[in-house]
């Protein structure tokens, strides 16, 4: 959330004044409470949601069933690595 640089590149966004050369302890807190904390808790709501249906579903649970998260992005090759799947 608060990268300078991303494989090679300016993250303009985060180049503030304050903190560091970089975001301002209000900026970082913001983004905190607005984005992380708040996509985690989501997830957490979600996740307890689906906890309690399952307790309740007559029908048995699938043991290959897990979770599946969504992932913000992917490319193979970052910060000058390939990566695999």
């Amino acid at each position: 959330m608060f990268r300078k640089m991303g494989d090679g590149t300016k993250v303009e966004l985060n180049i503030g004044t304050g903190y560091k050369e970089g975001l301002s302890i209000e900026e970082r807190n913001h983004r905190l409470t607005e984005y992380w904390f708040g996509y985690w808790m989501g997830v957490r709501k979600l996740l307890k949601l689906w906890h309690k249906d399952q307790a309740k579903s007559k029908e048995p649970r699938n043991p290959q069933i897990r979770y599946v998260f969504s992932v913000h992005s992917y490319t193979p090759v970052y910060e000058g690595e390939v990566r695999e799947l």
